[in-house]
């Protein structure tokens, strides 16, 4: 799956400890892109070993601040963040 999306400007991997918060890492890419790439983890976390892959193949990590979301209630938090963002739910 993270093979795919390689000529795609926007890969995203979120995670718990991530560095970069969301705001800052959204302005590296251009607005108005067409393919967004997100890869949720599940509960518990990526290993580093999963999170070292994700980076290989052009993924850069994000995070959503101290939350801990569950799986099934991040999946749905990152495509309404990314439609905003990115689409027509911010304008």
């Amino acid at each position: 799956m993270l093979a795919l999306g390689q000529s795609d400007p926007v890969k995203l991997v979120f995670l718990e400890n991530a560095m970069e918060p969301l705001d800052v890492v959204i302005k590296k890419y251009p607005q108005g892109s067409r393919k967004i790439w997100i890869v949720l983890g599940p509960e518990g976390g990526f290993s580093e070993n999963e999170i070292k892959t994700a980076r290989a193949h052009g993924f850069e990590a994000v995070g959503l601040g101290t939350r801990i979301l569950r799986a099934e209630t991040a999946a749905l938090a990152a495509c309404v963040l990314m439609q905003h963002v990115f689409g027509d739910l911010g304008r």
